[in-house]
């Protein structure tokens, strides 16, 4: 069974506008089976945003590609609950964060902004890229 890993919207931003190889390692290490991946339903909407200077054909293909990739992660009310109480700087990390630990057995949050989630209480390990990679080449 393939390592669940949740990616945080930065590694598909860096993905698809390719400002980051790890980034991308990742994505192709999930179109290859080799690890599950898994985002926050919250993502797409991100990317949608960030985007736009691409053309709406451009947009919704990249979206599919992704959605047949991705298992997607809905944000609850309590997760809601626990973003806005908890110590995060950042409350759309703490979004993240919160809809990551959603899935028990995701063991990976992988993002380029992990000063942002130091102050996570979860059994989810938070990891840039390159370090995610060379520890899987261990």
């Amino acid at each position: 069974m393939p390592l669940k890993v949740f990616l945080d919207t930065n590694i598909f931003l860096d993905h698809c506008l390719d400002r980051d190889a790890y980034s991308t390692e990742v994505v192709t290490l999930c179109d290859k089976g080799i690890i599950d991946g898994y985002c926050s339903t919250a993502t797409f909407f991100t990317i949608a945003y960030f985007l736009q200077k691409y053309s709406v054909e451009n947009r919704i293909q990249l979206l599919r590609a992704y959605n047949k990739l991705f298992f997607l992660l809905n944000t609850t009310g309590e997760n809601f609950e626990e973003a806005s109480s908890s110590r995060f700087s950042d409350l759309e990390d703490a979004f993240q964060y919160f809809t990551a630990c959603n899935e028990e057995e995701i063991e990976y949050l992988i993002t380029n902004n992990v000063k942002d989630f130091k102050t996570g209480t979860k059994q989810i390990s938070i990891i840039i890229p390159k370090q995610f990679i060379e520890q899987l080449k261990r």
